[in-house]
């Protein structure tokens, strides 16, 4: 089975994953989105949807992770929200968090 989206909206720190989601017995998801990309926004939401209309993360809540919100030009959580579509979601309890993804290197990684 083809992973049906990019990796790199759902993990973006993996460009590739293996094996190919399970949904089975799925309690949560957790979506990472890119909030200074905004040219894929649009795309976060096609896949969202996607996730939402799976039978097996029917009864899945969901945290969607606006990374990358301490850059100038990110997209704010609440138009994240409406650019979504969050608010019309009924079907699914979820939240939006803010987030920041800080890498951290050893002096030896750097």
């Amino acid at each position: 089975m083809a992973f049906p989206f990019p990796s790199t909206i759902l993990i973006p720190l993996l460009t590739v994953c293996f094996p190919p989601p399970d949904f089975q017995n799925t309690n949560a998801l957790i979506f990472i989105i890119d909030s200074n990309d905004t040219d894929r926004i649009s795309e976060a939401r096609d896949e969202i949807q996607w996730l939402l209309s799976e039978d097996e993360l029917k009864d899945a809540v969901i945290l969607i992770f606006a990374n990358k919100q301490d850059l100038p030009h990110a997209v704010s959580v609440s138009e994240l929200t409406n650019q979504l579509g969050l608010h019309s979601v009924r079907s699914h309890q979820w939240y939006i968090q803010v987030g920041i993804l800080f890498v951290v290197l050893s002096a030896e990684g750097a």
